[in-house]
């Protein structure tokens, strides 16, 4: 019960999150070391990203695999270890984005259209705003 509050409290700070990822991450790169010592004989056995496997009848055919379950988890924890850190920013897709001089000239068009259609009304005789024009759902009903 003791013990449960003591991991309860620690979770709760970052640090100790932080040097957990750190511990697991150093356990995952000796690892992939351990392998590139082990396999530096073999074809590609010396990058210690491939794990040895056996296929066949008796398994006696030899086949290498890229470790994509321990690439994922180092990847996976070197990027909760950023967040924790607060040095991760998710890249944002902006589709329709424009840039600020853009939005500056399109607003400029818009302000002069504006403009000048509000003096075509006044010297015509008209209103101000021209109220066919605002949508009907701004207007409001009609009285």
């Amino acid at each position: 019960m003791v013990a449960e509050r003591v991991i309860s409290a620690e979770v709760r700070r970052r640090s100790w999150r932080v040097q957990i990822l750190q511990n697991r991450i150093d356990a995952m790169l000796a690892l992939s070391e351990a392998r590139a010592l082990e396999y530096a004989g073999d074809p590609g056995g010396s990058t210690g990203l491939l794990v040895k496997d056996y296929r066949g009848k008796d398994a006696n055919q030899v086949v290498w695999k890229f470790d994509s379950a321990l690439e994922a988890s180092l990847r996976d924890s070197l990027r909760q270890a950023a967040i924790e850190e607060g040095q991760w920013t998710e890249k944002r897709d902006y589709k329709g984005a424009v840039s600020l001089p853009e939005a500056v000239m399109r607003l400029t068009r818009c302000r002069d259209r504006l403009a000048a259609e509000k003096k075509a009304a006044l010297a015509a005789g008209l209103s101000w705003p021209l109220v066919a024009d605002i949508p009907k759902a701004i207007a409001g009903p009609t009285i």
